[in-house]
């Protein structure tokens, strides 16, 4: 199980999620690329 995040170490996109989901209360996701392509930059599938 990955360890928990650290709020600084985020990246500015990820930041502005948190603070947009923190004021409606609504899970609002911002994504450069297909949800695919994004998933294997972040670690989360080995392949494409």
């Amino acid at each position: 199980m990955p360890q928990a995040w650290c709020y600084s170490d985020l990246a500015f996109f990820c930041k502005m999620e948190v603070k947009m989901e923190k004021a409606t209360r609504f899970p609002i996701k911002f994504r450069l690329g297909d949800v695919q392509y994004v998933d294997r930059l972040e670690g989360k599938r080995a392949s494409y």
